[in-house]
């Protein structure tokens, strides 16, 4: 009985607006905000940051010149409630992320008081997977995202709920490619340093006979003493 006064309390405190969104209005009829497969019961607010970064150089003239620019990854915190008097929110919740079991999971937790620190425990796995998910809001849907952050604080008035920020942040994914093909040596400004090698066949060496180069070894001599 604690839990539902106290998730009530909350849903008060945050305005029949936010309450309606909580677990009235269950997500299979309003499009959901999902952080991954987790569906708040609440959503506060959301916090959107899309930063583009300029270079800045002084020159002699004491101005600041511009000569590249790149996109930062994108940055949203959500702050989101979870309440353990939430029985619809807790069965749709579960429904969205593991079928049938999970909807019984969630009405199971929702019961025994416990959804809220079962909510927190998912978040903190999905912050330790660092797998990329996706994020829904209500101006815009997220692509491989992380949390970077979670942040909340608990208070006798929270006892039996979770008001939690999550921060996350876009991680930029690329393709690469390799392979084992390098061009042509025309194409290459110094084939002697970066061609492939070319096989020539089995080398033998052929030792050098002594009289040779006793012989080889005078001649040189010769030439040095002679200024050749």
């Amino acid at each position: 009985m604690s839990g539902a006064l106290t998730g009530g309390s909350l849903f008060a405190s945050i305005g029949m607006q936010a309450a309606g969104a909580a677990g009235i209005l269950p997500a299979f009829i309003r499009a959901p905000r999902k952080i991954g497969t987790i569906i708040p019961d609440v959503t506060i607010e959301e916090q959107h940051t899309d930063r583009l970064n300029i270079t800045r150089h002084p020159v002699a003239s004491g101005q600041t010149i511009t000569d590249h620019s790149y996109w930062e990854p994108s940055q949203v915190v959500m702050r989101v409630g979870f309440s353990n008097s939430n029985i619809v929110g807790a069965a749709v919740g579960g429904f969205m992320s593991g079928g049938l079991s999970g909807a019984l999971g969630g009405l199971a937790s929702s019961a025994m008081e416990s959804r809220a620190k079962e909510i927190y425990a998912q978040l903190l796995e999905l912050q330790r997977k660092r797998e990329p998910f996706d994020v829904t809001t209500g101006k815009r849907t997220y692509k491989d995202m992380l949390i970077s952050e979670l942040t909340f604080t608990n208070d006798a008035s929270k006892e039996y709920a979770l008001i939690i920020d999550v921060t996350m942040q876009e991680v930029l994914i690329v393709n690469l490619t390799t392979t084992s093909q390098l061009p042509g040596q025309g194409a290459q400004g110094s084939p002697e340093r970066t061609a492939e090698t070319t096989p020539t066949g089995d080398k033998q060496t052929r030792p050098e006979s002594w009289g040779h180069s006793m012989f080889g070894n005078v001649g040189a001599n010769i030439g040095k003493f002679l200024g050749f």
